[in-house]
């Protein structure tokens, strides 16, 4: 069957929101190797988005599969929050283990979103507030409890009458700390307690706009003035993806929440704190007052072991940030000349070039893909194409993806 027939068979069953409608150039996925995909007509594809992250070592990574063949007579599902697994203790402490000392307690959850509002409810019992700064264009997932503070209209619109706005207020990204502390004081005359400021060290969606490490640093100045928890969302960035682990490594977060890249591409993510804090959660006497049926799930706990070992043992955080860096300077000095180029940007293997018009975005992901490579828009208008590939990509590769994309965005010059 061609792309088009198993296109066709998807838009009989699915919901219309849930895959993107490409009815021009339909293309459904069958296989993968490292950083190649294969379509159902046997077509390839450099893939340089890697799981949206979510894939540090690429598809089927040996040391991964060799995990999952070796489950035959290991735990699939556990009782996460009634019997834990041998896993899940490894897969936290593992996780740990990678991180500055003063964060020493962690909850598993499956999503990204859900460990943003683990956070949030952490920070809630912790403080006993309830109020929340976020910063405009950012990304937090898009369940109902972390709607509120994903601050873009395009998500939340649709859902405005279940939000509760009064307890939220968005700010611009890097903005004066004092406009921080104008909106917390906003909060006190509303007679809302503070519990939190949540922030993207470096903003996903939001175009991979980074922030500066003194404004991050003001941030735990205030939180510390304000008796409010800062929680970093490191879903997208952390473990390699922006050249280094965690951002809580030069400031000292409160909570910090990671995903994608721990999983190995298998669904978890965890929310990280310390001990004083956590320990605002009752103790689980038999009924946990925030659980999941997958969490802890010890298949995804044992991939996750593999993928963090793997991660060390072939210094992926650093060669994310060498290659990225080298990479990084090739596309500023091929792409830079063009004058639909607005910038191009990026830590580690995190690199967006953003366009002057965010069709010319949308137009070379499109030809891209014709050329045989994978990459989507970011960005608060679709102004960027983002490259976040895995972290182990060869740099072969990686010069193909430069070629075609000076080729690409030479003949979108000439059509302006």
């Amino acid at each position: 069957m061609t792309n088009k027939e198993w296109f066709e068979r998807l838009l009989r069953v699915e919901s219309s929101d849930a895959t993107w409608r490409s009815e021009d150039f339909p293309i459904v996925v069958e296989c993968a190797k490292d950083s190649m995909i294969w379509d159902v007509e046997g077509n390839p594809y450099i893939d340089m988005i890697a799981g949206f992250g979510a894939l540090p070592l690429g598809h089927n990574n040996d040391a991964i599969q060799n995990i999952i063949k070796d489950n035959s007579n290991k735990l699939v599902h556990g009782l996460g929050d009634v019997y834990a697994s041998r896993f899940k203790i490894e897969f936290i402490e593992k996780i740990l283990s990678f991180l500055p000392s003063y964060l020493n307690r962690a909850v598993l959850a499956v999503t990204g979103s859900q460990a943003v509002e683990l956070a949030m409810k952490t920070a809630i019992l912790a403080t006993g507030g309830s109020g929340f700064i976020c910063f405009k264009d950012a990304y937090h997932g898009l369940d109902l409890g972390c709607l509120a503070i994903t601050a873009n209209p395009y998500f939340q619109n649709s859902f405005k009458p279940w939000l509760n706005a009064n307890n939220v207020q968005a700010l611009p990204f890097q903005c004066d700390p004092q406009n921080i502390r104008k909106a917390i004081q906003k909060f006190r005359e509303q007679g809302i307690k503070p519990a939190g400021i949540v922030v993207e060290p470096i903003q996903g969606r939001g175009g991979f706009k980074a922030a500066s490490i003194a404004w991050l640093q003001s941030l735990k100045d205030i939180c510390k003035e304000e008796d409010c928890l800062l929680i970093f969302d490191e879903v997208f960035t952390g473990f390699g993806r922006s050249g280094r682990v965690t951002f809580a490594d030069e400031v000292e977060c409160d909570l910090v929440c990671f995903g994608k890249a721990i999983g190995g591409g298998m669904p978890i993510s965890i929310c990280v704190g310390n001990k004083k804090h956590m320990d605002a959660w009752p103790i689980n006497g038999g009924e946990a007052i925030h659980t999941g049926t997958f969490f802890g799930h010890p298949l995804s706990c044992r991939v996750g072991i593999e993928t963090l070992e793997q991660i060390k043992n072939l210094d992926l955080v650093n060669r994310s940030q060498e290659i990225g860096s080298s990479f990084l300077a090739e596309l500023k000095k091929s792409l830079g000349v063009y004058s639909c180029i607005q910038d191009i940007r990026g830590k580690g293997l995190m690199i967006a070039i953003e366009f002057k018009k965010a069709e010319h975005s949308i137009s070379a992901m499109l030809e891209l893909r014709s050329q045989g490579v994978f990459l989507i828009p970011c960005g608060i208008r679709g102004e960027c194409v983002s490259l976040t590939p895995a972290l182990n990509i060869s740099e072969s590769l990686l010069d193909e993806v430069h070629n075609r994309l000076v080729e690409v965005i030479a003949r979108l010059e000439k059509q302006q």
